[in-house]
């Protein structure tokens, strides 16, 4: 076999690495989101935190039983809590714009108003904030 049939080879399988690589990184990354997704949806806390226990503790059926009644409370508290966190974000982030807004000029207003995500897009997210370190 000639060197040079030899790197096509080299090529043609160092190209189907890379290849393989990216797509099996891209499709870990869209596995891993989803299953972030999963886990913090409030729909699905208790499902995920009864899966996790059983799985780690091997739960009688009986606890099964008192486990996911636990659960379901707590999901139920963690649902409010989550709903009632979200709903006063949304009411500091008007606030917020409300203060900006009475600072700006009419031309600054316009502008501004193209910033400012729609009301679905206010999540609990927008708490991940970092404080401006002290001057």
């Amino acid at each position: 076999m000639k060197a040079r049939d030899r790197a096509k080879i080299l090529a043609t399988l160092a190209g189907l690495m890379l290849v393989s690589g990216a797509f099996g990184a891209l499709l870990g990354a869209r596995w891993e989101r989803r299953e972030m997704r999963l886990q913090f949806d409030p729909e699905n806390w208790n499902e995920y935190a009864m899966r996790l226990i059983d799985q780690k503790l091997r739960l009688s059926p009986d606890q099964r039983v008192r486990v996911r009644a636990a659960i379901d409370q707590a999901v139920t508290e963690m649902k409010t809590l989550h709903h009632d966190t979200v709903r006063e974000t949304g009411n500091v982030v008007n606030r917020m714009l409300g203060a900006i807004d009475r600072e700006l000029t009419p031309e600054q207003r316009k502008i501004a108003e193209t910033l400012v995500p729609p009301p679905e897009q206010v999540t609990i997210d927008l708490l991940k904030v970092r404080e401006r370190p002290a001057p």
